[in-house]
């Protein structure tokens, strides 16, 4: 029973794998999407601007979000938690469509042959060396029901310094094909699942 279990568990996965190769051909490009920093709109190229202090960024389907503090990207996430609590539960999405998995990849642009798969309610609070500071691309899950939030530090920190300035949300559905744009390529350690948006918690 286990090793049919084990078998059909391998299969989910390696069907998941095609669908993540071919996401850069087919998704928005990430520069294309309406960018805003506390609430003011800028431009893609104006991006490089923010790579040396503290951010805050949430990717979402129809725009990218960034703050320049942990009280800005809270109040937005009680936000979107207010809209999404007219929608289908996140749970009933989840259960809906239990092979949605996010694809993490070593090279821009997400062409790379080497895919590290990773899906809901599993978490990775401490990569290992083959990918700890190597993810250069993100493929967040369509149906993955929750936000994919990316970490510089391990095991989820969020304590003061380069930890606190380092934490990312990409919602279900989302693509980023060079994270250099969120100072965020080859540095991250720990990966999870969030329905929230706060530095400090995750549900």
């Amino acid at each position: 029973m286990k090793t049919a279990i084990r078998w059909t568990v391998l299969a989910i996965l390696l069907c998941s794998i095609p669908a993540f190769a071919e996401g850069p051909r087919n998704r928005e490009r990430q520069a294309d999407k309406p960018h805003f920093v506390d609430g003011v709109a800028i431009d893609y190229s104006e991006l490089g601007q923010f790579n040396q202090q503290e951010m805050f960024w949430v990717v979402e389907k129809e725009a990218v979000y960034g703050f320049t503090t942990p009280e800005g990207v809270q109040a937005f996430g009680k936000e979107r938690a207010a809209a999404a609590a007219k929608k289908p539960s996140l749970k009933q999405i989840v259960a809906n469509d239990l092979g949605s998995c996010s694809g993490f990849n070593k090279v821009p642009g997400c062409t790379g042959t080497d895919w590290y798969i990773l899906c809901p309610p599993n978490q990775n609070a401490h990569l290992n060396d083959s990918w700890n500071d190597r993810i250069s691309c993100i493929d967040a899950g369509s149906n993955v029901g929750q936000y994919t939030v990316v970490y510089k530090c391990y095991y989820f920190s969020a304590s003061a310094g380069d930890c606190y300035a380092h934490i990312k949300w990409f919602a279900p559905g989302t693509l980023v094909t060079d994270l250099n744009a969120y100072s965020m390529n080859d540095i991250i350690s720990s990966i999870r699942f969030c329905s929230n948006i706060d530095p400090y918690t995750c549900t």
